[in-house]
C-alpha cells in the first residue's frame, strides 16, 4: 500500500509541474515515510471557507493541505492545494487569477473558454481525456473529465468565474474511491458577494453600535 501510495504521489508532482505550477515544497521531495491517513468521508460534512480569496468554500480542511503559489501564461496570480493525507486518495485544488475581461460573461463563453483552455493544458502534458461531460457548480457551467496522465486515472473537474480559472483533481489511492470523489466535488461552493456584503454590514453595525454605547456611558458620567 505505501508503494502505491508513493508512486500515486509522484504522479501527482508530475501533473502539477506539467499543469505550468511552480515547484512547491512537497512537489520537491514527497515524503515516503509511513504516515497516518484519515478518511476523507470524515470531512464531508465540513464546509470550510477558502482562506487566501475567501470567494469559495469546500468540505475539506484546508490548514492540512500544502498550499503554494503557482503560475500560467497571462495570469495575474495562482494558488494551489495538495492535500496527501487521505486514504482514499490525493487531491489537488488550483485556481488562477485574471486579468479583468479575460474570461466571458455568459454561461456557454465561460464553460467554452474553460474547455479550450483544459484541453489545451492536456495536450502540453500528455494527459490522455477517456470521457467528458457537462457539470454545474453554483449554477455556474463546467467540465468534468476522467483522464490518463501516465497510465493513472484521474478525475477533474475545471469552470471559470470572475475571471478566474479552477481546476479540481482526484487521484484514488484504490482504483475505485466510490462515491467519496462526487461528494467532495459537489461540496464546492462559492460565497456570493450578497453573502459576503452582509457580513462586513452586520460587522460595521456592531462596531457603530459599541461607539455610541462608549459615548452615552461618557455622557451619562
Amino acid at each position: 500500500m505505501m508503494k502505491k501510495i508513493f508512486i500515486l504521489s509522484l504522479f501527482l508532482t508530475a501533473f502539477s509541474v506539467c499543469a505550468s505550477a511552480q515547484a512547491s515544497a512537497w512537489a520537491a521531495g514527497p515524503s515516503t515515510e509511513t504516515k497516518p491517513r484519515s478518511s476523507l468521508d470524515v470531512e464531508l460534512g465540513v464546509p470550510v471557507v477558502e482562506p487566501i480569496s475567501k470567494r469559495f468554500r469546500m468540505n475539506i480542511p484546508f490548514d492540512k493541505a500544502v498550499y503554494s503559489k503557482v503560475s500560467s501564461a497571462n495570469a495575474t496570480a495562482g494558488h494551489q492545494y495538495i492535500w496527501d493525507n487521505f486514504s482514499e486518495g490525493f487531491i489537488m485544488l488550483q485556481y488562477f487569477e485574471y486579468p479583468a475581461g479575460t474570461i466571458p460573461r455568459t454561461p456557454d463563453g465561460k464553460k467554452q473558454w474553460a474547455r479550450e483552455r483544459t484541453l489545451s493544458r492536456f495536450v502540453k502534458s500528455g494527459v490522455q481525456t477517456l470521457d467528458e461531460k457537462d457539470i454545474t457548480i453554483s449554477n455556474i457551467p463546467g467540465m468534468e473529465y476522467a483522464a490518463v496522465f501516465k497510465g493513472r486515472l484521474a478525475t477533474i473537474r475545471v469552470f471559470a468565474n470572475d475571471d478566474v480559472y479552477y481546476a479540481l483533481t482526484f487521484l484514488a489511492v484504490p482504483e475505485d474511491a466510490g462515491p467519496t470523489v462526487g461528494k467532495l466535488f459537489d461540496s464546492f461552493e462559492f460565497i456570493k458577494r450578497r453573502e459576503k456584503t452582509t457580513r462586513n454590514v452586520d460587522v460595521n453595525q456592531r462596531r457603530r453600535q459599541n461607539r455610541s454605547g462608549r459615548r452615552v456611558l461618557i455622557k451619562n458620567v
